[in-house]
């Protein structure tokens, strides 16, 4: 024995590297980041425990049972996990089958040697789908219940002078356990299921009393810090800018620190500061943090209190204070190979710098919490983001009592509490189109919000709750369409819509409508005895074709529905479906490998000029028929969000292949300014194109394209 303890204490501690390549090697946490950090993405051993005996049998300390290897972080269903693969064809029948094995399995890693010594090392999950249990050498030290949050664990209190073996369970029965799971688009008939570890797992140091949270929000001209801590609370701070030290304070479990340089972040304008927090006890974290505020104020012009008629009032969203048109794409991020763990960080900014180049300054995450290194890089780049919570199952059945409430509320927490410094974050969506909102649980015909009060409480419940935990940005309680038919709100921050359509004259048709409807008073689209205030009117969700797959120019189509939206001045954003496709659904910009559709470009007109902050449009609609040689007055109109000064332009409005003359306008801000271009059609019969171009300071900012038909 003393032989042994000898040859133990003169061992080397592990370096923590692995003989086999480590997956997704970058920090999984830049918003909470220490300076000790192992990565435990390497190949652990797996086994399937479809009777789930493991418990019993005590899995957790044997070595005789392990039959598979399964790459880390990917989820077993995944073609990177080793275990997963794809299916030849993707369709609704193959997702909504039980081809993805449902229930428990088991993780072992036994890491190469001791670990290295000093403070103790924490074991920490970025996310586990579903439930998890973890032992180190056969010692429990942790469980957790929810598939989208991380956990930790002190891994030394339990481990052995050897090499530890860490073990985990993982439990997933996504739609066999009532559909209690919040799952967004996993399974049912949406996309494959995700099940088990599907980020980051790792080791830190951290001293006893170490930070558990931290909070970093915009405070005037200063930044606010709240953080929590398992012991001693006091921290000093330290804020740099481009490395130089722009601010210092101290404090017991809050901070307010005055900056010198005051930058505040927007899309346009990223700017980054870094900051350093350190505990009396020595425990130091990092994270990026911007200057920017979020929230909803009265359109210049358009509030009570300039008079406005009420059929001419509305709101917007505001960032730093001042009105803001959300130009989004609706981001899955989804990945053939990964699923929802993106193959790799260089991945993830792909898709971003796909998204920044085609001129979107917003992303809304759709019903899935993102890896923490996706929200950094949009920090850095650039977007603002509309944060789905992920739904319930569509075909839940919930009533009062109901499992998958405490489940989504939990979700709820995790979520908020670890995403919301984000600069990027300008609104919470707390749920999508009814989803796990029917206390019938029909797909064919669910019950609607307007006739369950119940539900009603429910929903207004979890939308105050979100409030109370981040009283600093706006909430929406239901982004409004989808199964029910119908568009149902209960008040909040946002009143929202989505719509599908490829025709132009029904997409004027609908806005008409809708425009009507929305004043404040108006109780169109809301609900329990709730009615409008002048929340923001936007599209949360568009696109003019179809999911199952279009025609290759159906893109084209997304012209006209374009020019609708910004149509109207008091409409304040949008929400394209959608970046990617995503297995069956062939609704995305480029395919769900990534690679390029045809965008329409057409006659020099491009998707990227119809989705700047300014626009000019057609207040025609397809279909027009000139004579040859006819003089025709074309009506067009400047939509100017960029600032809230009054835009000096250029307009160039012609035939294609023409020399346009430029005209000089004025637009107000915030506002739609109609102007009128006369012009002589071709005197050659047949297909021709009219171009729009709006210019500033010698540069085309804007431009748009109307086809035209001359007899």
């Amino acid at each position: 024995m003393l032989a042994l303890l000898t040859l133990l204490a003169c061992q080397e501690p592990w370096d923590g590297t692995f003989p086999e390549a480590v997956a997704r090697p970058e920090h999984p946490r830049p918003d909470l980041r220490r300076d000790s950090y192992i990565n435990l993405n390497t190949a652990w051993q797996f086994a399937w425990d479809p009777d789930n005996i493991g418990v019993d049998e005590g899995w957790q300390a044997r070595d005789d049972v392990w039959e598979e290897r399964i790459q880390l972080p990917f989820a077993w269903e995944s073609p990177l996990s080793g275990l997963g693969a794809l299916p030849e064809r993707y369709s609704p029948a193959w997702t909504a089958d039980a081809h993805t094995y449902r229930g428990v399995a088991w993780y072992r890693l036994a890491l190469p040697g001791p670990l290295p010594r000093g403070e103790d090392w924490y074991l920490v999950f970025g996310a586990v789908d579903f439930d998890a249990t973890v032992w180190v050498d056969g010692v429990e030290v942790a469980r957790h219940r929810g598939g989208y949050g991380p956990f930790s664990a002190n891994l030394s209190a339990a481990a052995s002078g050897e090499a530890p073996v860490i073990t985990l369970r993982a439990e997933d029965w996504t739609e066999l356990n009532d559909r209690a799971q919040p799952v967004g688009k996993q399974g049912g008939t949406w996309y494959t299921r995700v099940s088990g570890v599907w980020q980051t797992v790792y080791l830190e140091q951290r001293p006893e009393a170490h930070l558990t949270q931290l909070t970093v929000l915009p405070d005037g001209d200063a930044v606010s810090l709240r953080w929590q801590s398992t012991g001693d609370a006091s921290a000093t701070a330290e804020v740099r800018l481009d490395g130089l030290v722009v601010g210092e304070g101290e404090g017991d479990g809050s901070a307010r620190i005055p900056l010198d340089t005051v930058r505040r972040w927007s899309p346009e304008r990223p700017t980054l500061y870094e900051l350093d927090l350190t505990l009396a006890s020595g425990d130091r974290v990092h994270r990026r943090f911007g200057m920017a505020n979020a929230g909803v104020d009265w359109l210049p012009g358009r509030s009570p209190d300039e008079a406005a008629a009420p059929t001419e009032q509305g709101k917007a969203f505001t960032l730093n204070g001042e009105p803001v048109f959300l130009r989004c794409v609706l981001d899955q991020s989804w990945w053939p190979d990964g699923l929802m763990t993106a193959p790799s960080l260089d991945a993830i900014r792909g898709d971003l710098q796909l998204a920044k180049d085609l001129g979107f300054n917003c992303l809304r995450l759709h019903i899935k919490p993102e890896e923490p290194v996706k929200l950094d890089l949009i920090d850095e780049m650039g977007f603002l983001v509309v944060y789905d919570l992920p739904s319930l199952d569509m075909a839940t059945a919930n009533t009062e009592g109901f499992a998958g409430r405490a489940l989504f509320e939990e979700t709820l927490r995790e979520a908020v509490g670890r995403d919301a410094s984000h600069p990027s974050l300008l609104m919470w969506t707390v749920f999508n189109e009814n989803w796990g909102l029917s206390a019938n649980g029909s797909l064919a015909s669910p019950a609607p919000l307007a006739a369950d009060q119940g539900m009603q409480t429910w929903v207004q419940e979890m939308v105050d709750l979100t409030k109370t935990l981040d009283p600093t940005h706006p909430v929406e309680d239901n982004s409004a369409g989808g199964i029910v038919g119908v568009f149902e709100h209960l008040g909040g921050d946002s009143n929202s819509f989505h719509w599908y359509e490829d025709d132009a004259t029904s997409w004027r048709a609908f806005l008409d409508e809708q425009d009507a409807l929305t004043f404040p008073g108006s109780t169109a689209n809301y609900v329990g005895g709730t009615m409008q205030d002048g929340a923001p009117w936007w599209n949360s969700e568009f696109a003019a074709f179809s999911f199952l797959g279009s025609p290759s120019d159906a893109i084209c189509d997304l012209w006209p529905a374009l020019n609708e939206l910004r149509r109207r001045p008091r409409l304040c954003g949008f929400v394209l479906t959608q970046l990617t496709d995503v297995e069956y659904e062939l609704n995305g910009l480029v395919t769900f490998d990534r690679q390029p559709r045809d965008l329409c470009e057409r006659q020099g007109v491009a998707l990227p000029d119809l989705l700047g902050a300014d626009f000019i449009g057609w207040d025609w609609l397809p279909g027009q028929r000139l004579t040859a040689g006819e003089q025709a007055q074309v009506p067009l109109w400047i939509s100017h969000w960029s600032d809230g000064a009054a835009l000096d332009a250029e307009v160039r409005v012609g035939w294609f292949g023409e020399e346009a003359q430029p005209v000089a306008v004025s637009a107000a801000p915030w506002d739609n300014t109609p102007l009128t271009a006369a012009l002589t059609a071709p005197t050659e019969a047949g297909e021709h194109a009219l171009v729009a171009e709006l210019w500033v300071g010698g540069a085309r900012v804007a431009a748009n394209r109307l086809p035209v038909t001359v007899e």
